[in-house]
Formats: structure tokens, sequence, C-alpha cells
């Protein structure tokens, strides 16, 4: 199956000034009637974008965006185990059972730190 220019930026989701880059780039090719081999070209850009220069990139925002996923969730696992407890209901609790001692501990202490 052949495609024009406009075609193939239908066909990939892409703009026309894309698709013109990317022959450019000779990422993809067409034939001496100015047509792309259309399995050729999509073929092409799949390839492109396994190895392509943006790769190394995106798969290094993906691992930061997973990681700051599973920080979030451990919390909120924490937080629904009860493991964790908002800082000013431990400030409340130690007030009701020392009164005497001063709130200033929780602001020196690293773990307590707002």
């Amino acid at each position: 199956m052949k495609a024009s220019g406009a075609q193939m930026a239908q066909i990939l989701g892409l703009s026309a000034g894309r698709i013109s880059q990317l022959k450019t780039e000779g990422i993809i090719e067409t034939d001496s009637s100015g047509k792309f081999d259309v399995p050729k070209a999509v073929q092409a850009c799949i390839a492109y974008l396994e190895t392509g220069p943006y790769n190394e990139e995106v798969s290094h925002h993906r691992a930061k965006l997973i990681e700051q996923q599973t920080r979030r969730l451990r919390i909120q696992n924490d937080k629904q185990d009860g493991w964790l407890v908002p800082l000013e209901d431990v400030r409340q609790t130690d007030r009701q059972i020392n009164p005497r001692l001063p709130a200033r501990r929780f602001t020196e202490c690293p773990l307590f730190a707002t």
C-alpha cells in the first residue's frame, strides 16, 4: 500500500511537517514516485521510537514517575495501616499525656519536623 505525505501524517497521527522531517532525517523513505510504502514506513517509525534519541530520556522520566507514584502509594498504605499519624495528632496526644513538658521537642527532632 502506498501513501502520500499527507496520508502518512494521518495514518501515523503526525503533522505533514513531521513526516517531511522524518523523510529528511532518513527515518522513512519514499519510492521513485514520491509515495511512502505504508508498512515499511510504519515499521521504520516504530523502530525509531524504540531506539531513537529520546528513548533514554523517556525511560529516565518514566522511572522517576514510577518512583514517585510508588512513594505516594507507600505513604497512603502506611496511613491506612496506621503506621503514619498526622503530626498534630501526636502533639495533641502528647499535650494531654504530658502537659508540663515543652511542646518544642517535636520541632527539634527531624523525624517530627513539619
